[in-house]
Formats: structure tokens, sequence, C-alpha cells
């Protein structure tokens, strides 16, 4: 489908993930940033289980962000996050099952990753 004039395209990727789970990327050609959407719902619960949907992001060496990202704190503020760093406490890693604990951040909106050079 070709966009009308003057309105960038838009590359969107849905991935259906089961029954309640759906990831969604969209890239727009004059954007500098990807949006990612999550629909979940609703969470089965007939089988009496607790559910928890992550969704884990490792962009590898493919973007110089200095290790660092920033999320939101439920709408009120975006908190700085560095990869395997503690402000308020000493932060040892000596596996590889600590270092996931210790980068999992809560995000309810909202995270933003950026690049050296656009910082």
């Amino acid at each position: 489908m070709v966009p009308p004039l003057g309105v960038p395209a838009c590359l969107h990727v849905p991935f259906k993930i089961g029954d309640w789970v759906t990831i969604e990327y969209r890239v727009n050609d004059a954007a500098e940033f990807m949006e990612i959407e999550r629909p979940v719902g609703p969470v089965p619960i007939a089988d009496n289980k607790s559910n928890e949907v992550i969704v884990r992001f490792d962009t590898g060496e493919s973007i110089a962000s200095d290790a660092t990202l920033y999320t939101d704190s439920n709408g009120l503020e975006f908190m700085k996050r560095i990869l395997n760093h503690g402000d308020t406490w000493n932060l040892t890693l000596h596996d590889n099952t600590k270092a996931v604990a210790a980068n999992y951040f809560r995000s309810r909106l909202e995270g933003i990753l950026r690049t050296q050079s656009t910082s």
C-alpha cells in the first residue's frame, strides 16, 4: 500500500503470541524512533496460576547507548537506569543469572534508549 502524498511510509510488523499477547513494531520513515505496542489480555486465570508478562529487549552491540536507558515511573517521571549498576547499593555480579535480575526494570508506559550521538 502506498501512503497518501505528504504522509511518510510506516513499517508495521505485528506478532501474535498465544491467544492473549500481541507485540506490534512500527517504524515511521520520518521518525528517529521505533514504536512498540504490546496489547495484553485478557490474561487466562482458569488454570489458577499467576501470570506475569514481560518483554525483554537485547540490542547487543547494535546501539551505542553507553549502557543507559530511561524508564517511566508510572507516568510521573523518567528514571535513569544503567546496566549492571546500582546507585544506592554495591552491586556485585557473580554470574549471568544475577545480571538478568539486576537489570530488570519495570516500565508502565514508556522507555527511552538513546544513542550516544543523539543524547
